[in-house]
């Protein structure tokens, strides 16, 4: 799978997770950036979910379809008027779009030179294994049920450790999620998954100076 429709695709499945929540909780103040939330409260709505659902013992893999359709239960609600907030004019600052893709595209940019496909790129860090492990397991397992230290299986005690230890679970549960999603390893996504999250930065920061100044951004 291309890296750069990967990013695409991991933002626009954000998107449709933030959509309906965003039109029912943003406050007045915030409507006007409602499309910049939208990915972030999408993200958010896949940590949580994904974690509670997980401490049922509910696996990635079939919490993917929980979540997903949670996400579109609230985005048909948030289209009656009783839950609705009021509507306002969404439009993108191209300032921000700008940002947007020019931080995508340096932070892929060594994906992109590589050619050689999604996959983890890392100066000499080892946290992408700890991620890729947990989240692997995480697919088709849950944290309610971790797996017990077996020392000559050491990633078993690394896993345990993590989960045991209710260590960022989650970024472990949001990697494995989207690795259902797309039918691939998680360690082909963490990566992409950062340069999006990186991307989708700048627009929340400009938001803030906008708010907090009151100056408004030109389109």
């Amino acid at each position: 799978m291309s890296v750069l429709f990967l990013a695409a695709g991991i933002y626009l499945y954000l998107c449709f997770l933030g959509w309906g929540l965003a039109r029912i909780a943003l406050p007045r103040t915030l409507r006007q950036h409602r499309s910049w939330f939208v990915p972030w409260i999408g993200l958010m709505l896949a940590a949580v979910l994904g974690v509670r659902l997980s401490r049922l013992g509910i696996s990635a893999a079939a919490g993917i379809y929980w979540i997903t359709g949670i996400a579109a239960g609230v985005g048909v609600l948030s289209l009656f008027p009783k839950f609705r907030s009021s509507r306002s004019r969404v439009v993108p600052r191209l300032t921000f779009m700008f940002g947007f893709l020019i931080t995508l595209l340096l932070a892929l940019y060594p994906l992109l030179c590589l050619r050689e496909g999604p996959t983890t790129v890392s100066l000499g860090n080892i946290d992408p294994v700890t991620y890729a492990s947990t989240s692997r397991f995480l697919e088709t397992a849950s944290i309610r049920h971790p797996p017990s230290c077996d020392l000559s299986r050491p990633l078993t005690c690394l896993i345990n450790y993590e989960i045991s230890w209710h260590s960022r679970p989650g970024t472990f549960l949001t990697i494995g999620l989207l690795a259902v999603l797309f039918h691939l390893q998680p360690y082909q996504l963490i990566t992409v998954l950062l340069a999006v999250v990186l991307a989708m930065t700048p627009q929340i920061v400009g938001v803030f100076v906008e708010v907090v100044s009151g100056i408004g951004w030109r389109r």
